[in-house]
């Protein structure tokens, strides 16, 4: 019996997958694996996918802000003047300065910045100053720096003035001032505004700065002067030679030119000084009673060919022991008539100050006279000189006032009395007496 129940139970299974295999076989499709069929996403798939969304264009915003907030000019400008003011606690005050040069490059009226900047300058003056020593061109680079600083405080102060449309001083500014230039201006007005309260505060750290900076190159420049014993010199000619047409026709050449002596020396911090005062002689020669040649040829009469010159020319040089001479001589000539002069200047290089033969002597005006008569005397006996008078030469130097006698210093180191055509007594004698007084 139970034999009988496993063949009906096998034959049921067999028939069953019989049948299976023919729905199969004689379907219109055959049906896709459960598996291989894509699930459509659940709820919270979906709800997923939009969270990362959302998050990914809040990264890309926030990048984006965080990149324009980054390059804000008032953000760069913290930045940059928080790098300078480290490079200038660590000394480094070439690099504080162009990093504070930067931040003025962001912002021109910050003054953080301008005083950052001017601060570095100072102190790199000051650093310099403290290495050069004694070495003159050391410390005329310092002098150099200390000249920039002062020529960027003077810009800034023409540059809030033309802003502001005010007339401020280097030493001006109360903070009433301050208070008053700040209430004219809009908050929005960000140029104007910024450049007057610039204006009115700058009157405080950078005038001092200023202030200082000026002292230094002042006792700076004071203390190469005196160290210099001696200047090298160049001599230039302008020479304004021609010819002149007299009123019958004749055309005559003339001789017309100065021989300018100047300082070249570029350490020597009084140069421009005395430059200037050698060439006011210059000027005064053209412009003196020569201005025109044709009038000193034209009204002489008949005049040979070459005969006229007119010049001022360079004799001699002399500078040593503290001191530039120089030694020149003034020729006019028209025909026969002739005329010399003396042009010479002696100057102190510690100070620029040009001397007379009383602080060349060291003597007082009594005691200068009476030397000059003693010398002079000495030499028309020495000489047998008979041209001049002696009681007329003496006679002068009595009436002249010691400033005023000329005079030129050696290489030697003496001082030579000079009398030119410009004494009275002297018209006829055509030529310069040079006396020496040692």
């Amino acid at each position: 019996m139970e034999e009988k129940n496993r063949d009906r139970v096998e034959n049921e299974r067999i028939d069953g997958a019989a049948e299976g295999s023919a729905e199969k076989s004689s379907g219109p499709e055959s049906p896709v694996p459960a598996d291989s069929v894509p699930a459509k996403p659940s709820g919270s798939g979906r709800l997923f996918l939009k969270v990362l969304l959302a998050a990914a264009v809040l990264i890309l915003a926030g990048c984006a802000y965080g990149w324009y907030y980054w390059n804000l000019p008032e953000q760069q400008l913290t930045r940059v003047l928080k790098s300078a003011d480290e490079l200038l606690a660590a000394k480094d005050y070439e690099g504080a300065s162009s990093g504070f040069m930067q931040a003025m490059e962001i912002d021109g009226n910050d003054l953080r910045a301008i005083e950052g900047y001017l601060t570095a300058r100072m102190e790199a003056a000051a650093e310099a100053e403290e290495k050069a020593g004694r070495d003159i061109p050391a410390r005329a680079r310092v002098c150099a720096l200390l000249e920039e600083i002062i020529a960027f405080c003077d810009e800034r102060a023409e540059g809030t003035d033309d802003a502001a449309g005010t007339d401020h001083t280097a030493s001006a500014g109360s903070s009433q001032e301050a208070a008053s230039a700040q209430s004219t201006v809009s908050t929005e007005d960000t140029g104007t505004a910024t450049a007057v309260r610039a204006s009115a505060e700058d009157t405080g750290t950078v005038t001092a700065i200023r202030s200082s900076a000026a002292d230094k190159l002042e006792r700076l420049r004071k203390e190469i002067a005196e160290d210099y014993e001696s200047v090298k010199c160049r001599t230039e000619k302008d020479d304004r030679s021609g010819h002149v047409i007299l009123t019958d026709g004749t055309e005559i050449p003339f001789t017309w030119y100065y021989d300018l002596v100047q300082i070249d020396d570029e350490y020597y911090p009084l140069a421009d000084q005395i430059n200037a005062s050698l060439q006011s002689g210059k000027e005064a020669f053209f412009a003196g009673g020569q201005t025109d040649p044709s009038a000193g040829i034209s009204g002489s009469g008949p005049v040979e060919e070459g005969e006229y010159i007119d010049y001022v020319g360079e004799a001699g040089i002399y500078s040593g022991d503290g001191l530039l001479s120089i030694r020149m001589a003034e020729i006019r000539s028209s025909g026969k008539a002739r005329a010399g002069f003396f042009r010479g200047k002696t100057f102190r290089l510690s100070d620029g100050k040009e001397l007379t033969l009383a602080d060349v002597t060291d003597r007082t005006d009594s005691g200068l006279k009476h030397l000059a008569k003693k010398k002079i005397r000495e030499w028309f006996e020495q000489e047998g000189y008979t041209s001049v008078p002696l009681s007329e030469v003496e006679d002068y130097v009595d009436d002249t006032d010691p400033r005023n006698l000329k005079f030129y210093v050696a290489e030697d180191g003496t001082a030579f009395l000079v009398i030119d055509q410009e004494a009275p007594f002297f018209a006829a004698a055509g030529e310069i007496l040079e006396i020496p007084l040692n």
